[in-house]
């Protein structure tokens, strides 16, 4: 059997094999993020049970105060790229938003702030350009971090009681990833976030709706994400 006879197969099986070599692109690996963006909140249970009451009391005032319905929010985690289409992330998010309010003789505000530990688990679709989209999900740990502080200014007196409750809760996210460098990965992420406390204590009572039901802290709503990712020895 000669050289010609043997060209054919001897190709066909390199080729065969390209697949199963490794490459840059499939190599999996750690990293961390950081990462902030703009969120929604339902928090119907505190704008009709503490906010709506302020506004009726100050009916023809000329004043009123601002129902709480999103905030900034920021944080940073760890990644995890695995060699298939996978990236896992850790993370810990700073949920922020509050409402204030003047008028003479003092103020108040409510400060809802959350802290957030977060998992999610994405799967990107193929691509052959450095930009690729998929879908994720994960679930989360949410706690209040949130204040009310009322400001005396005949007294010239500030008292400031906590607002206690957490819960678990879980998100759903479109999301991009844009190869910057091998480095250095540009995250984007926009979804829907279910979360909410089990009940809310301000200054350790327990709150309760008009219905009687446990009033909660609910940062239920759309959640974004812009933020970039940095993976250990990248090539």
């Amino acid at each position: 059997m000669g050289w010609n006879s043997l060209r054919f197969p001897a190709i066909v099986v390199l080729l065969a094999t390209v697949p199963l070599l490794p490459t840059p692109a499939s190599a999996g690996g750690w990293g961390v993020a950081g990462f902030a963006g703009y969120n929604t909140y339902a928090m119907s249970d505190l704008n009709d049970e503490v906010i709506a009451p302020i506004n009726v009391l100050l009916s023809g005032s000329g004043y009123s105060m601002d129902e709480i319905s999103g905030g900034l929010g920021f944080g940073g985690g760890i990644r995890y790229r695995t060699p298939g289409s996978l990236v896992i992330g850790v993370d810990f998010e700073r949920l922020g938003g509050s409402s204030e309010l003047s008028v003479p003789g003092g103020s108040f505000e409510i400060d809802t702030a959350a802290n957030a530990f977060t998992a999610t688990l994405v799967y990107y679709f193929p691509s052959a350009s450095r930009a690729r989209f998929g879908l994720g999900g994960g679930l989360g740990y949410y706690s209040s971090a949130g204040e009310v502080t009322l400001f005396d200014s005949g007294t010239m007196q500030e008292d400031t009681e906590d607002m206690e409750g957490s819960g678990v809760g879980f998100h759903g996210v479109g999301a991009m990833d844009l190869a910057l460098s091998p480095t250095a990965h540009l995250e984007a992420n926009v979804g829907y976030r279910f979360a909410k406390t089990t009940d809310l204590e301000i200054a350790g009572t327990k709150q309760t709706t008009s219905d009687g039901d446990d009033a909660t802290l609910d940062w239920s709503g759309l959640m974004t994400r812009l933020g970039v990712a940095f993976y250990f020895g990248a090539k």
